[in-house]
C-alpha cells in the first residue's frame, strides 16, 4: 500500500538512460503512482538513497572496474538485504548472463537484451512493472492509501495553518464549528482548548480534516485576493474535499469491487499526488 514506485538503476551511459527512463516514469504515473528513479552511473552504492526499492535495473558492462560489473553489483545489493526484483541487461551475449546469474546464485533476475529498453520492445519492461503496481489497485489497499495519505494531509495542512495564523484566531472557529456539530465543548475553557489546539495528537478531534481543509481554502482565498502566487493553492484547495476527503469516506463504506474500480482507483492515486505536490508547493511560498 503505497504511492511511490522505487528503482534503483546502475548504468554507465546516462546520455542513453535519458530516454527510456522518461518512458519508464510516463508508465509508472499512469497508473497512479510516483515514480522515484534513483541513477547511479559510477557504482557507487553510497548514492542509493532508499533500502526499499521496488525493482532494480542492472547493466552488465559498467564502465567501472572489473570487479564491479553488473553481477557483482547484484551480489552485493543482495548482501545487503536489498531483495527486489532485479533486471540484468546488456548488449553484449546474453548467454554470458545467465551464466553469470546461475554462477553467482543471484535470485529473483529477469535477464534481457539491452534492445528491450528500445520504443518497439520496452512494453516487456512495462509488463514486469505493471504486474506489482496492480495488486495495489485493490479495494483493501486503496483503503489503507487513503487513510494513510487524509493523516499525513491532516498534518500538513495543521503544519500550515500554523505558519499563517495562530491558535488564538482558531479557537471561535471551532467553537462555531463544533456548535454547529452537536459537540459539547461549552464548558472548556479557551486556556484548555488552546492547549488541545496545539497537541497533534488531540487537535484532531476539534479540527476534523474537513475543517482543516475548509479553514485553510479560506485563508489562501483571502491571501490569494492580494497576491496572485496562490492562486494555484487557491485552486487545489477548492477541490480537495471532492478529490481527497470525499473518495476517503466512500471508500471507507465500500464493500465490493465494481467493474471500473482499477480506472477510478488510478484517478484517486493521481490526485492523491497532485495534492501532495501542492501542498509541497505551498509550504515553499509561505
Amino acid at each position: 500500500m503505497k504511492i511511490e514506485y522505487k528503482i534503483l538503476w546502475l548504468e554507465d551511459d546516462i546520455s542513453w538512460l535519458r530516454v527510456p527512463k522518461n518512458r519508464i516514469e510516463k508508465e509508472i504515473e499512469s497508473y497512479g503512482f510516483l515514480p522515484l528513479i534513483n541513477t547511479i552511473n559510477d557504482c557507487d552504492l553510497t548514492k542509493m538513497e532508499y533500502n526499499d526499492y521496488d525493482l532494480i535495473l542492472v547493466d552488465y558492462n559498467l564502465n567501472c572496474g572489473s570487479e564491479n560489473r553488473g553481477n557483482n553489483i547484484l551480489t552485493l545489493l543482495r548482501n545487503r538485504k536489498i531483495l527486489a526484483d532485479a533486471i540484468f541487461y546488456s548488449n553484449t551475449d546474453i548467454a554470458t548472463l545467465y551464466e553469470k546469474v546461475k554462477q553467482d546464485k543471484i535470485s529473483n533476475v529477469s535477464i534481457f537484451d539491452r534492445a528491450v529498453f528500445n520504443n518497439e520492445n520496452i512494453d516487456q519492461i512495462y509488463e514486469i512493472i505493471t504486474y506489482y503496481l496492480k495488486k495495489d489497485l485493490d479495494l483493501n489497499s486503496m483503503r489503507g492509501i487513503m487513510m494513510s495519505e487524509v493523516a499525513k494531509f491532516d498534518n500538513k495542512i495543521w503544519e500550515i495553518l500554523n505558519k499563517i495564523t495562530d491558535v488564538e484566531s482558531l479557537i471561535p472557529y471551532v467553537r462555531c464549528r463544533t456548535k454547529i456539530q452537536k459537540t459539547d465543548f461549552e464548558n472548556m475553557s479557551n486556556e484548555v482548548l488552546r492547549e488541545k489546539l496545539l497537541s497533534k495528537d488531540d487537535s484532531t478531534a476539534f479540527l476534523t480534516s474537513s475543517m482543516r481543509s475548509k479553514l485553510l481554502k479560506n485563508l489562501i482565498k483571502k491571501m490569494s485576493e492580494n497576491n496572485n502566487i496562490y492562486n494555484s493553492s487557491y485552486d487545489s484547495l477548492k477541490v480537495f474535499y471532492d478529490e481527497i476527503l470525499k473518495e476517503r469516506n466512500a471508500l471507507a463504506h465500500r464493500e465490493n469491487l465494481m467493474e471500473d474500480d482499477e480506472e477510478k482507483f488510478k484517478l484517486i492515486r493521481k490526485n492523491i499526488i497532485k495534492h501532495k505536490k501542492s501542498f509541497e508547493e505551498l509550504t515553499k511560498l509561505l
